[in-house]
């Protein structure tokens, strides 16, 4: 359930995928609140912080994949900026405290993710796994967009070798499927 992005506006209101109850909708508003904060802030970081930076692309503007809740905790979903974009797993509610920096590993989909902690003060703690920084490699917003989406589809798709599957960004960036990656120590599947 993937949207496209609009022609000649920076972004719409998040889409959020979501089932029909009333907890699941209560749960549906508040992820694309948080979504629609995520999107606000980084407009504004692209604004002030990073004004005038070579890497900013001039065709790429913020925008945010449909977010897809993990658990009852967090959500992932693909953050589009001028300058990356990210795989995020956003809390469903505010983390006002973070070990910036550290690493986690968490299941999306069939896939194991590697991701590091990050701060931003309007949205509070979340966790990044970068996907493309800079996008020096796509011609528009369009181009970024289809790849965000083909990507996302790949994550939540099922099918992927049970708990082995990885998705590396090699092989994101040649357009190749998950691959199975294994630590001989431990037999489990390795995040690269």
């Amino acid at each position: 359930m993937m949207q496209t992005p609009p022609s000649g506006a920076a972004h719409d209101a998040p889409s959020v995928v979501s089932a029909g109850s009333s907890t699941a909708t209560d749960a549906a508003r508040v992820l694309a609140e948080r979504v629609a904060a995520l999107e606000t802030a980084f407009v504004a970081i692209a604004r002030q912080r990073m004004a005038g930076v070579a890497l900013m692309h001039p065709h790429v503007q913020v925008q945010a994949t449909p977010f897809v809740a993990l658990d009852a905790q967090a959500a992932v979903g693909i953050l589009i900026t001028p300058w990356f974009m990210n795989l995020l797993r956003l809390p469903l509610t505010r983390l006002d405290h973070c070990h910036v920096g550290s690493k986690a590993t968490h299941r999306v989909g069939d896939y194991a993710v590697e991701f590091t902690s990050a701060f931003e003060p309007a949205i509070g703690g979340f966790e990044s796994c970068s996907v493309y920084s800079p996008l020096t490699m796509f011609a528009d917003h369009a181009a970024v967009w289809a790849t965000a989406q083909a990507l996302m589809r790949t994550l939540l798709s099922s099918g992927a070798d049970d708990s082995q599957a990885t998705l590396s960004r090699r092989a994101v960036l040649f357009g190749r499927g998950p691959r199975e990656h294994r630590d001989p120590t431990s037999g489990r599947g390795k995040v690269r």
